[in-house]
């Protein structure tokens, strides 16, 4: 074998090694507002960077589309249970000018992997996470338990229903405490405002009927669930 065809073969076989490397998964992400993304910040999973944003570009139905490239050894992190949104980049080294990153989140690990090419629907900031969603139905049955105590007030005192409603209380507070700053700013903009106007029937109702020691109990457990 000759020394230049021995080169040739070399040459190709490098070539081919360097482009199986550089291949992944492309996917599209269609987003209503990118926040400030930009071509090459990063992708994240797990918080490990897995690849990159390629292109930008904004379509006809007035959304942006990303297209994002992903490390081949990464491509099990996007399944059709994966959520994809834009967040602060945690490479971001300028407080005063945040960069941003496409963050990939499984809410159900070892779903069916995504094919190339794929456009899927990404939102601009994380959506609620299974673990949230069981925060807001604890909300839920709060403003239910508020809405019982306001038909039957006047049993309160000798139902079961004021002690469930602090037991309830308590638990949401145990679990806002446990929970991320992000999650705690989400119950307080979004559930407890919800509840709130319901709450200050009671203690007004309560105040009435002249059980201003029940009234006082639960302004305060509410109390410290807006301290939090």
């Amino acid at each position: 074998m000759t020394l230049t065809l021995k080169s040739t073969i070399f040459g190709l076989l490098a070539s081919l090694f360097f482009l199986s490397a550089c291949t992944g998964l492309t996917l599209s992400v269609q987003f209503k507002q990118i926040d400030g993304l930009k071509q090459n910040d990063p992708v994240i999973f797990n918080s490990t960077t897995i690849g990159k944003v390629k292109t930008i570009s904004y379509t006809k139905d007035a959304d942006f589309l990303v297209s994002i490239q992903i490390q081949k050894e990464f491509s099990h992190a996007a399944t059709e249970d994966t959520q994809f949104y834009i967040d602060v980049s945690p490479l971001s080294s300028n407080s005063k000018s945040e960069s941003k990153a496409v963050f990939l989140e499984q809410n159900n690990p070892g779903g069916k992997k995504l094919d190339p090419g794929t456009i899927v629907q990404g939102t601009s900031k994380r959506t609620l996470i299974p673990y949230a969603k069981a925060l807001e139905s604890l909300g839920q049955t709060l403003e239910n338990a508020f809405s019982k105590m306001l038909t039957d007030i006047e049993k309160i005192p000798e139902s079961d229903q004021y002690k469930n409603l602090k037991k309830k209380l308590s638990e949401l507070k145990t679990r806002l405490e446990s929970s991320s700053k992000e999650m705690q700013e989400n119950i307080r903009n979004d559930i407890l405002p919800k509840l709130e106007e319901k709450f200050k029937e009671i203690i007004k109702s309560l105040e009435q009927q002249g059980q201003n020691d029940k009234a006082r109990e639960l302004e305060k457990d509410f109390g410290k669930l807006q301290e939090i």
